[in-house]
């Protein structure tokens, strides 16, 4: 899509992961997007339903994309929530949003299940037919572990071989930094995108537990019980 001349524009598109700590999604499409990023979450019943997600867990989603919100508008970014009814349609629409804010590229953290695997390739293949690009980032492990074979180059179907192979990878590699987004970004402007709706509106279908969703609380936690007796 863009020339060397141009800036690239990029999504970056949340699914599960909804941190702003140790993210690679926004910090790739941060640091590439020197021409504006669209952070993206996408409403999806259906698939949501396929999978049964129950109450409990729409509720932290909705808590957690109101929480992420905050934290993106805090970075100059403002994120934008569509709703897409059935799950064949994602592709398509993600396709139309990136056509909509002409982006070049749409960031993702890679997904293991089988529904998501499939979905991110027609994503891919959407939007290639207009020269864009799906960038996949590991946002789930350490390492990545769909590389990790055996000597015969096949996935291995043990774990015990594959934690010692894992285990010479991490003492290789080190453990990996922390992928923290830029503190300011440039946000990309997008006016009537088909199915959008507001963050009252999802947290109001969803409201919030008795966990509070985002990133503070499970911090605070973690940080009184590494500071509790043992």
């Amino acid at each position: 899509m863009n020339s060397i001349s141009q800036p690239c524009r990029t999504i970056a598109w949340f699914r599960d992961d909804l941190r702003l700590d140790d993210q690679p999604v926004l910090r790739a499409a941060m640091t590439r997007g020197d021409g504006g990023c669209l952070p993206l979450f996408l409403v999806t019943p259906e698939t949501w339903s396929r999978h049964h997600l129950g109450d409990a867990r729409l509720a932290m989603v909705s808590g957690g994309t109101a929480a992420l919100s905050q934290g993106l508008a805090a970075r100059g970014l403002g994120l934008r929530v569509v709703e897409v009814a059935r799950h064949r349609d994602v592709a398509r629409r993600i396709a139309e949003i990136a056509d909509a804010v002409g982006a070049d590229e749409v960031h993702v953290g890679r997904e293991f299940g089988v529904d998501e695997a499939r979905r991110d390739e027609a994503v891919a293949r959407e939007l290639a037919l207009a020269g864009r690009r799906l960038v996949s980032h590991e946002n789930q492990v350490m390492l990545p572990v769909r590389d990790i074979r055996s000597g015969s180059g096949t996935p291995y179907t043990v774990f015990t071989p594959f934690k010692r192979t894992w285990l010479k990878w991490l003492d290789s590699s080190g453990i990996p930094e922390l992928d923290t987004p830029p503190t300011h970004g440039i946000g990309l402007e997008a006016s009537g995108l088909d199915g959008e709706i507001t963050i009252e509106e999802f947290t109001r279908r969803h409201p919030a537990g008795c966990f509070p969703p985002g990133e503070d609380e499970p911090r605070r936690r973690l940080e009184s019980f590494l500071a509790s007796p043992i």
